[in-house]
């Protein structure tokens, strides 16, 4: 299960500033700070993104991210033990410690399906019924 997130670098920067008190410049990134930066940036996002898949919780991998003209792409995968699974329920919280407005939207697509949900504070989790 392959997880793309768009995210507005400035407001990540924000983020990793307030949770982690470091100043991390995402965009451009030179070489030699990628792996700090990617470090924050996975710490950040795996602490307040998770899916489970039926019942079970699944592990992210961090696979980076790349730089856009106003955002970094966060790229993560996680391993399904199965291939059949009934329901996946994703809880996003990306940004909602930082910015109390906002939304967050999940696109889900498989070749059966595909679904939207939007995200809030108070409303963090969808429940994807991907049968």
């Amino acid at each position: 299960l392959d997880v793309n997130m768009s995210i507005f670098y400035d407001d990540m920067q924000v983020a990793i500033y307030e949770n982690y008190h470091k100043y991390i410049r995402l965009c451009p990134i030179r070489d030699n700070k990628k792996h700090e930066a990617e470090g924050f940036v996975f710490s950040y996002v795996k602490d307040r993104f998770s899916i489970k898949a039926d019942t079970l919780t699944l592990s992210p991998m961090c696979m980076g991210y790349v730089c856009g003209e106003e955002t970094i792409e966060v790229k993560l995968r996680y391993i399904l033990s199965s291939s059949i699974v009934k329901s996946i329920q994703v809880t996003d919280r990306v940004l909602m410690d930082i910015y109390l407005e906002q939304r967050n939207i999940i696109q889900f697509s498989s070749v059966k399906r595909r679904m939207t949900h939007l995200l809030s504070l108070g409303r963090e989790s969808a429940l994807l019924d991907v049968q």
